[in-house]
């Protein structure tokens, strides 16, 4: 049959071909056609509360487990296979983004800074003498009209008990890379004079459209982890310190997301 007359695909059926094929490729002996009953253990250990760049509030895991870290490498070459953009360093270590800075906010000082860095420290410190991890049942394509993701146009999402299969500790392992990764932006604050004026910089709005270069796609396209936080009470407990804390000091600056767009980036998914 002739696909002389076939549509092309969108940009959202491109991504989703591609993330099928980055998902069989991960897991070529597991998959099947339907979800596993096994108890599926992949999950994200938290370490830090942690200010990124821009002044972003970031919830910081040990890295990503070995699962998703072949995931990531798989999309990576698809992705370059396709044309697609290489990926940003902000998916190149896991995290949560809990807040940005909202408009109209003067910069930080440096004692500014060290006060909030100390609420963050304070405030992860169940992170250390508990054993907690967030699940990750599903990773989820998005085309979205926010970067926030609080603002959707439609999303897919893929089961991981389809793929995988194995409730063994190599579900939580994390690589010696994966950790060094995050330990390097984890230090990057410790030069906190040095380090205030990345803080300070300004950042690319959440709650409005990308910019697309792409004039066949109109919206952003990611691959994400949503996250259930509140199913963990411990690290939920300790984001709404955080929250309370940090309005109690700084009234205003912040602005929260919505606690159902919260996510772990695994991808940006732009040509």
């Amino acid at each position: 049959m002739s696909t002389d007359n076939l549509a092309p695909l969108t940009a959202f059926e491109d991504a989703t071909s591609i993330l099928s094929t980055a998902l069989a490729g991960a897991f070529p002996h597991n998959q099947s056609t339907s979800p596993s009953s096994n108890t599926i253990i992949i999950s994200l250990k938290p370490i830090s509360f942690f200010i990124s760049w821009n002044g972003v509030i970031c919830l910081v895991f040990h890295g990503f487990p070995h699962p998703l870290e072949a995931l990531k490498s798989e999309l990576n070459g698809e992705c370059a296979k396709h044309g697609y953009k290489k990926e940003n360093f902000g998916s190149q270590w896991a995290k949560i983004s809990l807040a940005f800075v909202g408009d109209n906010n003067a910069p930080l000082t440096l004692a500014e800074f060290g006060e909030l860095k100390s609420i963050c420290r304070e405030c992860s410190a169940s992170f250390e003498t508990t054993n907690i991890s967030i699940p990750v049942k599903s990773v989820s394509l998005v085309e979205y009209e926010w970067r926030s993701l609080e603002k959707i146009s439609r999303s897919k999402e893929f089961e991981l008990t389809v793929y995988y299969k194995e409730a063994t500790n190599d579900a939580i392992e994390i690589s010696t890379e994966q950790l060094s990764k995050t330990n390097k932006v984890l230090s990057e604050w410790d030069e906190e004079s040095t380090y205030l004026e990345n803080v300070n910089l300004p950042a690319a709005p959440y709650r409005s459209a990308p910019v697309i270069s792409n004039p066949q796609q109109s919206n952003g396209l990611t691959c994400v982890a949503f996250l259930d936080v509140k199913s963990v009470p411990t690290i939920w407990q300790s984001i709404c310190d955080l929250r309370k804390k940090v309005e109690d000091q700084f009234k205003g600056r912040y602005e929260w997301l919505k606690d159902d767009s919260l996510h772990c980036t695994i991808r940006a998914m732009n040509r």
